[in-house]
């Protein structure tokens, strides 16, 4: 049990970020464009998508425990320095720090809690899908508890100060990963050679799983637009009348409610079965976003975007089960980098042509164009049951 509750903690303070409520006000505060603040945003994601398949060879060969450790020093050191940041070209620096830290977590910490749950199962009793999702709750919560903060940071202390206080929970973070149970695992001195060879073993047990490939591009193609509606989320809080005062109430409100959605998300998987669940979370974002798109304007609007965040917290940990599911334990780091590699090329390439969009016609448009992303998510790349 001290192995779970140590799950428990490091989720709740590693995704503390105080400045989610204001991020692009930050940025725009500084004097960045709509499309600079894109800009930046995609410069994170061109880094998180070369990063991808190193580090999650890394991982498989060096270590998941390690590449944890590593990851979450990348995160640290980038709060520090958008902190200490007020150039376009230092944000850039930043957000790079940061998705290097992501990039480093995103495949292997699903691969290191299952095959936690595989080799401790008869000691904790736990599904995986039920602990991820535990693991979500306590991730969400910190979050929501981190922006309900941030909000009367940014409006006492100034924007720069929330990255300054988000660097203490991510400090917090380094040193409980450090102290997790091992796994048993092949640990090997990183190399040339068999990095490209465990590559080539990922690849082709990549190309043996069509459904395996189905479920990467439904969670790129939902994530790219996710990456977009988010960006546009604090403008349109501001065209809608909302104070700074309420932003970080209502991102906690939002992510409280996110917290408690991704708890039962395994009952929501063992209901009506996790292929299926990812086909109505697809479907769910997309009606807010288009009413958004065709130029909605109120606090109603607020509300349908905030539950995109929703639905979007929900999908992640049973996305993380469909994978692991449908991945050998040798290759799982690499295959889970494969998927968040994916993301990041689809984010890459969605969020310029967002601001540009944003820019030259409006972000109703840029929201209209992604929502009908979304639709095409739902029925090109409709999961259906495996015979």
């Amino acid at each position: 049990m001290k192995d779970l509750l140590k799950f428990y903690l490091e989720s709740f303070f590693r995704n503390q970020k105080y400045f989610a409520p204001v991020f692009v006000l930050f940025l725009q505060f500084h004097h960045l464009s709509i499309s600079e603040v894109f800009m930046v945003l995609a410069a994170g994601s061109i880094a998180g998508f070369v990063l991808e398949i190193p580090t999650g060879v890394v991982a498989d060969i060096f270590g998941k425990k390690r590449s944890l450790i590593i990851a979450r020093i990348a995160v640290f050191a980038s709060y520090v320095v958008f902190g200490l940041s007020d150039t376009f070209w230092m944000f850039v620096i930043a957000n790079v720090l940061f998705e290097f830290g992501w990039a480093m977590r995103s495949g292997t910490e699903g691969a290191f809690v299952y095959d936690f749950v595989v080799q401790h199962n008869d000691r904790i009793r736990l599904h995986f899908t039920e602990l991820r999702s535990r693991q979500k709750f306590f991730d969400v919560l910190g979050s929501s508890f981190a922006a309900f903060v941030g909000g009367i940071i940014a409006l006492f202390y100034g924007f720069n100060a929330v990255f300054l206080v988000g660097a203490v929970p991510a400090l917090a973070s380094v040193f409980i990963v450090a102290s997790f149970s091992e796994i048993k695992e092949r640990r090997e001195r990183p190399g040339m050679i068999s990095s490209i060879k465990h590559v080539r073993s990922s690849l082709n047990e990549l190309r043996g799983k069509r459904m395996l490939v189905m479920i990467i591009l439904n969670a790129t193609l939902f994530s790219s637009a996710f990456a977009v509606i988010n960006g546009f989320m604090q403008p349109y809080m501001v065209e809608a009348g909302i104070g700074l005062e309420w932003f970080g109430i209502i991102y906690a409100a939002t992510l409280a409610a996110a917290a408690f959605g991704a708890l039962y998300t395994h009952r929501i998987e063992k209901r009506i079965g996790g292929l299926m669940s990812l086909n109505i979370i697809s479907m769910l974002a997309f009606v807010p976003a288009l009413v958004i798109g065709l130029g909605h304007v109120s606090l109603f609007g607020v509300i349908l975007l905030m539950t995109v965040i929703v639905v979007h917290k929900v999908r992640l940990p049973i996305t993380s089960n469909q994978l692991n599911l449908r991945m050998g334990s040798g290759n799982r780091a690499t295959l889970g980098s494969f998927n968040s590699m994916s993301k990041y090329i689809g984010s890459s390439i969605a969020l310029p042509i967002a601001g540009f969009v944003a820019e030259i016609f409006s972000m109703h448009t840029a929201m209209l164009i992604f929502s009908l992303v979304l639709l095409v998510n739902f029925t090109v790349f409709y999961l259906r049951q495996e015979k």
